[in-house]
């Protein structure tokens, strides 16, 4: 399970945002300013969890985009103040990527874990200059690069 993200503007509709999640969720000290950017939720399929959410809680969220490098598509929607609520799951249509899916969404340990309902699996804080500050960590957060989702670009770092 083990995967670390960090994400870093590029795109002029996306912020700069540092993420970390790893299996038995360690925390690291990243001494630096943060502010929620959006919470990581996953289901066993997008349309289940856009069913759990509507049927439990009147939510319909709204269609977000394929991330065709991580093989994952999500729902989205916002939560004021430059937050956000994800709702993400493998999308089993596109090809497998080259590297782990995001938060660990192909790990068995993960996938139980997500068959049985509607899971939080991460948050994502927003951070100023993504290189630097993963440069100055005490643990390596893999090198940047950039992804996209229908006109949305970012960096980040997937280890």
């Amino acid at each position: 399970m083990g995967t670390r993200v960090t994400v870093g503007k590029t795109g002029p509709r996306m912020t700069t945002c540092v993420v970390i999640f790893v299996g038995g969720w360690e925390c690291y000290n990243l001494a630096m300013p943060l502010k929620l950017n959006h919470l990581v939720f996953a289901a066993r399929t997008l349309e289940e969890g856009v069913a759990c959410l509507n049927n439990k809680l009147g939510i319909d969220i709204p269609p977000g985009g394929e991330h065709l490098q991580t093989g994952t598509h999500n729902s989205l929607m916002s939560l004021g103040n430059g937050a956000y609520f994800e709702l993400i799951s493998i999308a089993l249509h596109l090809e497998a990527p080259y590297r782990p899916k995001w938060f660990g969404l192909d790990a068995s340990k993960t996938q139980a874990w997500i068959d049985e309902r509607l899971r939080l699996l991460t948050w994502v804080m927003q951070m100023d200059e993504l290189e630097a500050t993963a440069a100055k960590r005490p643990i390596s957060l893999g090198l940047a690069v950039d992804m996209h989702r229908s006109d949305l670009t970012w960096r980040l770092t997937i280890r």
